[in-house]
């Protein structure tokens, strides 16, 4: 277990962080392209109750299946809404 999670370059799968510049808007967390800032609200949900300082990685190993899918459908709507002219938050990547 590492001594502290960075929000921003955290990964569950490796459990150690892993150093990205702030321009990179996506992270490949296992086989999988994630969004940085959804998956920094998915290491949110996952912290430990108990202390408010910890992860409990066990969890968001269980958890990650479900959120990926979640995570996928949400990215393909936004990227309809993009296709459609609407506007989205630059920053987020898409």
């Amino acid at each position: 277990m590492i001594s502290k999670v960075y929000l921003l370059t955290y990964s569950h799968i490796e459990d150690e962080n892993q150093k990205k510049p702030l321009s990179e808007r996506w992270k490949i967390i296992g086989d999988n392209k994630i969004q940085r800032d959804l998956y920094s609200a998915y290491i949110i949900k996952n912290v430990n109750i108990e202390d408010r300082k910890t992860i409990n990685r066990e969890k968001m190993i269980e958890e990650f299946e479900n959120f990926n899918k979640s995570h996928k459908k949400e990215i393909e709507r936004l990227e309809n809404l993009k296709k459609r002219k609407h506007k989205l938050i630059s920053s987020f990547g898409i």
